[in-house]
């Protein structure tokens, strides 16, 4: 197009942020301003969206003085793509201070701010503004009730989960995947595993998130069996297939359950039989699995073949396996691995030193400490 318009370069920017290309959304804004054309909302809205998806901080908050100098934040949709921009960019207190001076709010607005304090693990104030919402006069909606239950999920707060269920009820929502699923997760992190099980059996539908957090529900108490019962509906089901998170699920509960032959084979056939490469979280929780069974020179060796460097939380995971079974000297090389890793944690020392008292070396307890 020799000629392009803003609602050109508009329609530019927006398709490469839905088909997830933000760097393109940037370049195409830059595109419209060389050419001599002037942003409007769309464009502005888009521009953000691109540096919120790809974490771009220090362009977006540059672009923030440029919105304001132009009178842009005075729009709703302009201010709400900004909220949810610093949102994603762990600048919550930037988000609340673009929400804080906003003269028009709407059900999107509560949402963003909801979600932003969410993703930055501020549970408490995230909750704070859904309770602000409702006193302003705002219908809860499937996002906003949805949003909310995973910061319910973070506080482990099951009453306050069990107030937004009914809540949900009331308002005909319970039944979006969405608010279902929020539940199902809620209900399994805060140990209500009976009340999770009830809502995903009367789900219409449902979608790898559901099947993941039902998993990840029985896993969080040991509840191996059923954990295998659900992966294996899953997979008759036909509805999704696995993804990473759930092989980590499973095999968690295979841990805390005690079945270790059922995860130990799961871990090693997850890529001939889903196409599943091992991740670092796979390979700790078959550590993890291991040595709670006693098998930890059968961890150390799956260590020792990992492709990838070996973490912090692998190497914890088997000194405190070899202090639970008095493994003395493949701890001292666990511990050797984490003083290498991480110096400056003493809990590291503290723990093989316990080990070593265990063992009755206390020459070397006084060598460690």
């Amino acid at each position: 197009m020799p000629n392009r318009n803003v609602v050109a370069w508009n329609a530019v920017m927006t398709n490469a942020v839905l088909a997830g290309r933000p760097l393109e959304t940037v370049q195409a804004y830059f595109g419209l301003r060389e050419a001599g054309g002037m942003p409007n909302v769309v464009s502005v809205c888009a521009f953000f969206n691109a540096c919120a998806g790809a974490m771009l901080l220090l362009p977006g908050a540059q672009f923030h003085g440029f919105v304001v100098k132009c009178g842009f934040d005075m729009d709703v949709s302009v201010s709400n793509a900004m909220v949810d921009f610093y949102g994603k960019c762990r600048c919550a207190e930037k988000a609340k201070m673009v929400f804080d001076a906003m003269r028009v709010r709407n059900s999107v607005s509560w949402c963003s701010m909801v979600v932003a304090y969410a993703q930055n693990g501020a549970e408490e104030d995230a909750f704070a503004v859904y309770l602000g919402a409702r006193r302003a006069g705002e219908e809860p909606t499937d996002f906003m009730v949805s949003s909310v239950l995973t910061t319910c999920a973070g506080l482990l707060g099951l009453d306050l989960g069990r107030a937004l269920h009914a809540v949900a009820v009331r308002s005909c929502i319970d039944a979006n995947i969405f608010v279902a699923s929020a539940l199902v997760d809620m209900y399994g992190k805060c140990g209500g595993v009976e009340d999770a099980h009830h809502v995903f059996v009367d789900m219409p539908q449902r979608n790898l998130v559901t099947w993941n957090a039902m998993i990840g529900g029985h896993a969080n108490i040991g509840d191996a069996i059923n954990a295998l019962a659900v992966f294996s509906d899953m997979i008759a089901s036909g509805e999704t297939a696995p993804n990473y998170i759930t092989l980590v699920n499973v095999i968690t509960a295979c841990s805390r359950g005690g079945l270790t032959k059922e995860g130990y084979e799961l871990f090693e056939t997850m890529r001939e039989r889903f196409g599943i490469e091992p991740r670092t979280e796979h390979y700790a929780c078959v550590v993890d699995l291991l040595g709670r069974a006693g098998m930890e020179e059968r961890a150390y060796e799956i260590i020792q073949r990992m492709p990838m460097r070996p973490s912090i939380s692998l190497w914890g995971a088997l000194l405190g396996a070899c202090k639970m079974h008095g493994k003395t000297e493949l701890g001292r090389i666990a511990a050797e691995k984490l003083f290498e890793l991480d110096p400056q944690d003493s809990g590291n020392h503290v723990l093989l030193s316990n080990m070593l008292a265990s063992a009755g070396s206390i020459h070397d307890v006084y060598a460690c400490r």
